[in-house]
């Protein structure tokens, strides 16, 4: 029973995470979206002030409402549909764009979740997957985890200290 997702998007270099816990999730690149894409990755379509996609919460999953269909979504391979379930690590991608969706539901929300699109303080979240996913067998909560984890370190780094470790390990 899903009580959130976590939507990884990346498009070339540029790599974005977003944890949701909304019952209906709109991703595209109109302001009113959940999921804001950038216009220029996604190819040219008549009405882009209309969601690209559009996910609602049923029986603890999250299920394809709407979608643009001149978009030509496929989800691990296969076209999207209509009423099509979202599973764990589902990888959605669009016919003449470099843009990938990762989709990763979580069963329970988070200590805290950002209200902010612009918020860049996800200590709680990290805290909260790591008790998540030591109390569970499921390897894939433990990748969330650490990629989340690993992802926040990184940034929290001082630009000039990774050229000097750099250069000692080289």
């Amino acid at each position: 029973m899903a009580s959130g997702l976590v939507i990884h998007i990346s498009s070339g270099k540029d790599k974005h995470t977003q944890v949701l816990t909304d019952e209906h999730v709109r991703i595209g690149s109109s302001e009113d979206c959940a999921v804001r894409l950038s216009a220029t990755s996604l190819p040219k379509r008549s009405d882009e002030n209309r969601a690209a996609l559009e996910l609602d919460r049923r029986d603890g999953s999250y299920v394809v409402t709407g979608l643009d269909e001149s978009l030509n979504f496929k989800l691990n391979g296969d076209t999207l549909k209509f009423n099509e379930a979202i599973e764990d690590g589902d990888e959605l991608q669009i016919d003449d764009s470099p843009l990938l969706i990762t989709f990763y539901p979580i069963r329970s929300l988070p200590a805290v979740v950002g209200t902010s699109a612009h918020e860049a303080h996800v200590a709680p979240f990290i805290e909260q997957a790591a008790i998540e996913s030591a109390a569970t067998a499921r390897r894939d909560d433990a990748k969330v985890f650490l990629r989340e984890f690993t992802r926040e370190l990184v940034k929290e780094i001082n630009p000039s200290t990774k050229l000097v470790t750099l250069t000692i390990m080289w």
